[in-house]
């Protein structure tokens, strides 16, 4: 069980890897595939660091973890965590769409991954 949840985790660090790489090198393609308009160099600026900022955060915990221990599992969880609060709420707020409810899929896969993997490796102990 442990080693698929880590597969699952590592495909998932390759996934937000690939991410923050496509928001910060491949910018006017994410913003037609997500439809995000910005004007200036300060809006494309802050959308390319603020969502690639995120992507690259929850990538490095992800690693950390593989590197250093289950303890990087928490900072994860915590950190997808309030990305799902926010996309649960910006759902409410403004409405519905697919690709939204795909990444609320992907970020409560993730969480209850790292739930189970967090209670499989506490029992060892």
């Amino acid at each position: 069980m442990k080693k698929l949840l880590d597969f699952s985790l590592f495909m998932m660090l390759l996934l937000m890897t690939a991410m923050w790489a496509f928001w910060l090198f491949f910018d006017t393609i994410a913003f037609d595939v997500f439809e995000v308009q910005a004007s200036s160099s300060r809006g494309i600026n802050t959308v390319k660091s603020d969502v690639g900022g995120a992507f690259l955060c929850l990538a490095i915990c992800l690693l950390l973890y593989f590197r250093q221990g289950k303890q990087w599992l928490y900072p994860t969880a915590v950190l997808m965590g309030c990305i799902l609060f926010s996309r649960v709420i910006s759902l409410l707020l403004d409405g519905f769409d697919i690709v939204i409810l795909l990444a609320i899929g992907l970020e409560v896969s993730g969480l209850v991954m790292i739930a189970f993997l967090l209670k499989l490796l506490n029992q060892k102990h």
